[in-house]
């Protein structure tokens, strides 16, 4: 398995919730966002741990994630457009859109205007020090996403699209690395990864 959706590189406080001892479970698309990351650092001519990189997860499911030096520190993962349309088709929603329908464009630029707020809120999980906003997934095929993005977000980091995903690729490029004796399996017990706070953070 290679960056699979439970990923946990939570820091400590964004582990905690207003309820003691609940403590926020990590989920996203971890496999596209990292591998994502990855080659944007590559394409800067810079190693992705070196990095503090946005990086949003646009499709099917949407996840905007932080990632602090190789570490996704803290994110979120969203959806709802099947809930609102009773169809995961965006094809289907984005004809709507097209077609003026009230609630369709409503719920359309609901969506966008969550991403924003997500990204300006990573932002200062990084306190501003952003190297880059790397966009990712199947909906930008849909131009207006990148373009209010851009418009919104533009003035805290310099933005990239990689349309579509990676996972593919992700999973072997991952296991080569291991064959090829550059990266180190983990052994998983079974037992819950998370055990407590780190120490080393």
């Amino acid at each position: 398995m290679v960056d699979p959706p439970v990923v946990d590189e939570l820091s400590d406080e964004a582990c905690i919730t207003e309820v003691k001892n609940v403590y926020r479970k990590t989920v996203s698309h971890a496999l596209n966002l990292k591998e994502t990351a990855r080659r944007h650092a590559c394409a800067i001519g810079r190693k992705y741990e070196e990095c503090n990189l946005i990086v949003c997860h646009i499709g099917g499911g949407i996840s905007i994630t932080a990632h602090k030096h190789g570490r996704m520190v803290n994110g979120n993962d969203a959806g709802g457009l099947s809930s609102w349309f009773g169809t995961s088709n965006s094809d289907e929603i984005h004809a709507l859109v097209e077609k003026n329908d009230a609630t369709a464009v409503r719920v359309w630029n609901a969506m966008i205007y969550q991403i924003i707020k997500w990204i300006g809120m990573m932002s200062t999980v990084l306190k501003g020090n952003v190297d880059g906003i790397v966009l990712t997934g199947s909906l930008l095929r849909f131009p207006e996403i990148q373009q209010r993005i851009e418009e919104s977000c533009g003035w805290i980091a310099p933005i990239s699209a990689y349309p579509g995903d990676a996972e593919q690729e992700a999973m072997a490029i991952n296991a080569l690395q291991v064959l090829r004796g550059e990266l180190v399996p983990k052994n998983y017990s079974g037992h819950p990864v998370w055990n407590g706070f780190r120490t080393d953070c």
